[in-house]
């Protein structure tokens, strides 16, 4: 292994081709290495150098290596943080930041608009995510009675901390509130005076929406144009309308920005009416966006 210089050996007797081309490699050298036995190809682009022994954590390092800038994340960093009750899973988790999901066999590839250095860690070799964030993006994996005696544990074994765990969570994207609302209760039962905030927003808007006599939207409604789909927050198939919550937190952001423009643009030549919304907008503003989704005798409409 020592061919491999010390990259090999740090990395559980994996590496990249991009890696063993700053090592001075080229295509012809890999290729001959692997013909000859003394590389095996792993994934796409990563060789095990060969008598390297295989590991579950080796396998988990091998899918990040093949996405570059990707870390371990949710069930599969769970288990690798050794943290109680992980969650059973099929795949290998990681997640990358950005709108780009790339496939690879065997891994589900998680999108976040967010992930700072002070939300990622190491166990050994791994680049995960966490302990803080991988508690909170993966808490609606386990059962409530399984998520608090895990943080019960982690804390006990001061893996983390009531404190890092609420700046975190307090931290996490406005599009992960939703996923969160477990680790929040969690935390409103152990910290004195921890709010853990009101309902979805769009949960509220839908609520009353129903109050309001109108059928019940689907939320995070998934619909494919040009063989590309978009999320509407909450959306009347039937009618084609839709409404957005747009979080100033969540547009501070301006990739994020600039992809929820485009998206309106294309569901709007597709057909689609979707009305913006945001935490000033009033209950008067959204019930005369409903009268023009539903237009009629309002006595016609039934909650569904």
């Amino acid at each position: 292994m020592r061919a491999y210089g010390p990259t090999a050996q740090q990395q559980l007797g994996l590496i990249s081709a991009t890696q063993l081309y700053d090592l001075g490699w080229n295509k012809a050298a890999i290729g001959h290495a692997a013909r000859a036995g003394r590389l095996e190809a792993v994934r796409r682009s990563v060789w095990r150098v060969a008598g390297a022994p295989a590991s579950r954590e080796q396998a988990w390092l091998a899918a990040a290596l093949a996405l570059p800038g990707s870390r371990v994340s949710h069930g599969t960093a769970w288990e690798g943080w050794g943290l109680r009750h992980p969650p059973e899973r099929d795949a290998i988790d990681l997640v990358l930041v950005g709108d780009h999901r790339p496939r690879l066999d065997g891994v589900r590839v998680h999108r976040t608009l967010w992930l700072p250095e002070s939300h990622t860690g190491r166990v050994g070799p791994l680049p995960v995510t966490s302990v803080e964030r991988t508690i909170v993006d993966g808490c609606g994996l386990v059962s409530f009675g399984q998520l608090e005696r895990c943080v019960k544990d982690a804390v006990r074994r001061r893996a983390t901390s009531l404190g890092r765990l609420a700046r975190v969570v307090g931290e996490v994207p406005v599009s992960g509130r939703r996923k969160s609302l477990p680790i929040r209760e969690v935390l409103a039962a152990r910290i004195p005076g921890y709010d853990p905030g009101d309902s979805d927003p769009e949960a509220d808007i839908a609520e009353l929406c129903v109050r309001a006599g109108y059928p019940k939207p689907k939320q995070n409604f998934k619909v494919r144009i040009n063989g590309e789909w978009f999320e509407i927050d909450l959306a009347w198939p039937d009618v084609m309308g839709g409404f957005e919550y747009d979080s100033l937190q969540f547009h501070a952001d301006p990739w994020a920005f600039h992809r929820d423009r485009r998206k309106l643009r294309v569901l709007r030549r597709a057909g689609w009416r979707i009305d913006p919304l945001t935490s000033e907008t009033s209950t008067n503003e959204i019930l005369a966006s409903l009268a023009d989704f539903f237009p009629g005798p309002f006595g016609d409409l039934g909650a569904a």
